[in-house]
């Protein structure tokens, strides 16, 4: 039986959402503030396992070539040996 990589698509449950404030300020005297939604590492690192295995992916992490950093993560899929990678920083 395959991998079923469609559920990496699946929606995270609401507990799993964390939020914080990127910017605030003040703007005329109205106070102002942009807010992300995110998940942690942890998260993420449990869903791959579950969906693909522990031993079915990896990911790395390097600097970009003008500043921030870049992760790659690389997934094997289906009984295989070929590795599918994305990154993206």
């Amino acid at each position: 039986m395959g991998i079923d990589l469609s559920r990496l698509k699946e929606p995270f449950p609401e507990k799993e959402i964390k939020w914080r404030v990127q910017q605030q300020g003040d703007y005329n005297g109205n106070p102002w503030a942009t807010v992300l939604a995110y998940i942690e590492s942890r998260t993420l690192m449990d869903r791959l396992d579950e969906v693909v295995g522990a031993e079915n992916w990896t990911n790395r992490f390097e600097r970009a070539p003008e500043g921030g950093i870049l992760c790659t993560i690389g997934i094997k899929t289906n009984g295989t040996d070929e590795w599918i990678y994305k990154t993206d920083g």
